[in-house]
């Protein structure tokens, strides 16, 4: 939990965002992981991505290096 508070402090920083949410979550697979969820609004806490749709690599891997520690 050292390491997800860590983290989670770093996305604050970096994304400009007042709070980080955190679920600890495992049922559906053999272990436990956490999800960090960055949000200024409980709206976007509780917002739902569309799982179908295709991630932007590019954005994903520039946001990879901008939070590397």
């Amino acid at each position: 939990m050292a390491t997800v508070q860590k983290v989670a402090l770093r996305l604050r920083e970096v994304l400009g965002k007042p709070y980080v949410g955190s679920q600890v979550v495992g049922v559906d697979v053999p272990h436990a992981h956490v999800h960090l969820i960055p949000f200024a609004t409980t709206a976007e806490l509780h917002n739902q991505p569309d799982m179908g749709a295709e991630p932007d690599h590019a954005a994903l891997a520039k946001l990879a290096k901008t939070l590397a520690f």
